[in-house]
């Protein structure tokens, strides 16, 4: 059964890398000359994306693409026309989770959208949307809990909301997250296939971390704390250390 799941997910990969080169080949004939090119191309690639759907509709991954194809070309239009076709989407988009309420992948694909939409509105509507973003997050991390990605990205929106109104609790737990995903497999130095794949895992959570750590230590939003300001600056040094291990070098850039 697994075998034959992970053939279907191929073939709907298939589709997918079948409408990137389309729209490739879009860009590359807009670029002599044939602006009409690129509609035409994006036309291509969304149907291409619609048979794969059609062909296994009982595949997430499917659905996710196509949606994911209409918000990519959403954000290629004028401004006045993002949002309202961001919008759009929404309905989609739930009922996606609806449909596969089981799926990691589909909430993580609903976060990206939250995400997205709340980049396209005001501050305290993009607040909410931010907040959807992270509750679908969370929920993608509850049904996939070995996935880092999920959990870089739930790390990362926790910052934004944090970044947002400076609210304490926000950025602890975007520092727990990322430090639980340490210990997750995807993010450890082991040899093997997904070596190089695991190595850069390690990197963006420690480097995501260090900055975490820094800022606290540089813009205090209260008073200043010793014990804490010794805690967040502990965590600094261990995480430019763990990074500099990654580079096998103290004079790399970042690290200095």
């Amino acid at each position: 059964g697994d075998r034959r799941r992970e053939l279907e997910r191929s073939g709907i990969d298939a589709y997918w890398y079948l409408a990137m080169v389309t729209m490739t080949k879009g860009e590359l004939l807009a670029s002599r000359g044939g602006p009409e090119e690129m509609e035409k191309a994006e036309k291509q690639a969304t149907a291409i994306l619609e048979q794969a759907v059609q062909a296994d509709p009982t595949e997430p991954r499917a659905h996710i693409n196509l949606l994911a194809m209409k918000l990519m070309l959403s954000k290629n239009n004028d401004p006045a026309k993002q949002k309202e076709q961001i919008e759009a989407l929404e309905p989609e988009y739930l009922s996606l989770v609806s449909n596969f309420d089981s799926s990691a992948e589909a909430f993580a694909a609903m976060s990206q959208f939250y995400s997205a939409y709340s980049s396209f509105t005001g501050p305290r509507l993009g607040s909410e949307k931010l907040d959807k973003a992270i509750e679908a997050a969370e929920q993608a991390m509850r049904l996939d809990g070995q996935n880092v990605a999920y959990s870089i990205s739930a790390a990362n929106l926790y910052y934004r909301k944090y970044s947002l109104n400076s609210q304490k609790p926000k950025i602890y737990k975007a520092i727990e997250i990322a430090k639980n995903a340490l210990t997750l497999p995807d993010a450890q130095d082991k040899s093997g296939p997904r070596h190089r794949a695991n190595i850069t895992n390690r990197f963006m959570l420690y480097a995501f971390l260090a900055n975490c750590y820094i800022e606290q230590i540089l813009e205090p939003s209260e008073p200043e704390n010793p014990s804490q300001m010794a805690v967040w600056m502990k965590g600094a040094e261990q995480a430019v250390h763990e990074i500099e291990q990654i580079f096998g070098s103290s004079e790399e850039p970042l690290i200095i």
